[in-house]
């Protein structure tokens, strides 16, 4: 029989359950009432949520579905029916709340489409919590990707991410993984709600999230299995030849020719060249641009992740690293600079300064995810133009 959320009392005894992520979905955690002050406090749990004091959570009428009995640890699984007040603290020997709404939440929409079956989309609110919402903004994406069945053994999941915070500032990033699964997109999204919520310049709490899933029965990726260089020395001004070979998952070896022009102002030396996918040219970025991670504000910190986010991840990387090549000054990056300009800048001053490396990069696009890395090295070596002997001498 249906039960009525109006005619469910808020008494001694009866279910409360504490929803975290409430709409299409139910996720809470579910205690007892202990006692109904006059003033109408509910008291509940007889012991912690979370032991955080203060808190702003939804807390609602509920009931039990069923009871699991154990030796070690019984427990039962609850549902909730309405939300009829907030708990305002949370302590190690139970929880407390009054009627009202005196807490916040996020509404997050997922767009799912998955083999045989019909597109769907799910309404979710995500309760704004200390250490929780993160992980439970993720979660409620992850659960919707299975909302009718799990996802074929051989799969590839595209999602197109957006995640908006207060001040207009806006990350969004897509995604590609195969073959995937559900708990990548927690891996993807909850550090990034977790960094916005605790950095160290403005406390920030998701505002909205909207999230389409896209979900294909087969699988999308290929392992580099080979990387030459056409000639591993060239001059100044020379173009390199970078040959990569791949054997995809369902198709038969490819390769692929990928060429770098070396700047015509390039020292004599040997350099590295990476090969890889965009979590290969993402790490070489970081290494060589320290302009990109001096961070000093929210807003520094949302240029660079949507940067690194906007890097596709069906695409293969070829890129030629040229250390010392000029300062990063801060966020700005100054290329060849003259030496005596360079050590002035290198003085201690406020401003952090270090050297930068040109990165010399091409981009193929592929519809498959890269798996596998190479580092080769390239010489670069100026012409020799001195005298030749003739057959007299």
């Amino acid at each position: 029989d249906e039960i009525d959320p109006d005619a469910t009392m808020i008494e001694p005894g009866s279910v409360m359950t504490i929803p975290l992520a409430f709409g299409d979905l139910d996720l809470s955690g579910s205690g007892t009432v202990t006692y109904v002050t006059p003033d109408g406090t509910v008291l509940g749990f007889g012991h912690a949520m979370n032991a955080t004091g203060a808190a702003s959570m939804p807390f609602a009428n509920g009931y039990v579905q069923f009871f699991v009995p154990s030796r070690d640890s019984s427990f039962k699984q609850a549902g909730s029916l309405k939300i009829v007040g907030t708990i305002l603290r949370d302590e190690n020997v139970g929880v407390s709340g009054q009627a009202g709404q005196y807490f916040t939440s996020a509404p997050v929409q997922v767009d799912v489409m998955t083999p045989a079956q019909p597109r769907k989309q799910f309404n979710y609110q995500v309760v704004h919590q200390q250490g929780m919402t993160p992980q439970i903004a993720a979660t409620v994406v992850a659960a919707s990707m299975t909302w009718a069945q799990d996802l074929p053994l051989e799969n590839t999941i595209y999602a197109d991410i957006t995640m908006n915070f207060p001040g207009g500032r806006t990350l969004k990033y897509k995604s590609v993984s195969s073959p995937g699964d559900p708990r990548d997109l927690v891996m993807k999204i909850a550090p990034v709600i977790g960094f916005m919520k605790n950095n160290p310049f403005e406390e920030l709490d998701l505002e909205s999230m909207s999230v389409t899933l896209r979900v294909e029965p087969q699988l999308k990726a290929m392992e580099m299995t080979r990387v030459w260089l056409a000639t591993p020395e060239v001059a100044p001004g020379e173009t390199v030849k970078v040959f990569a070979q791949f054997q995809p998952t369902d198709a038969p070896e490819v390769t692929m020719q990928m060429e770098l022009k070396v700047p015509e102002q390039t020292p004599e030396g040997d350099y590295p060249l990476f090969v890889g996918g965009a979590d290969v040219y993402a790490a070489v970025l970081a290494q060589s641009s320290p302009e990109l991670f001096d961070i000093s504000s929210v807003d520094d910190a949302v240029a660079t992740l949507n940067k690194i986010g906007s890097l596709p991840e069906t695409a293969v990387y070829a890129t030629l690293a040229i250390p010392n090549q000029g300062l990063a000054v801060g966020r700005s990056r100054l290329n060849d600079l003259p030496s005596s300009r360079a050590a002035m800048l290198l003085t201690p001053s406020t401003q952090s300064v270090a050297p930068v490396a040109t990165l010399v990069n091409v981009r193929q696009k592929t519809e498959r995810v890269v798996q596998g890395q190479a580092q080769l090295v390239v010489n670069v070596r100026k012409p020799y133009r001195g005298v030749t002997a003739t057959e007299d001498e």
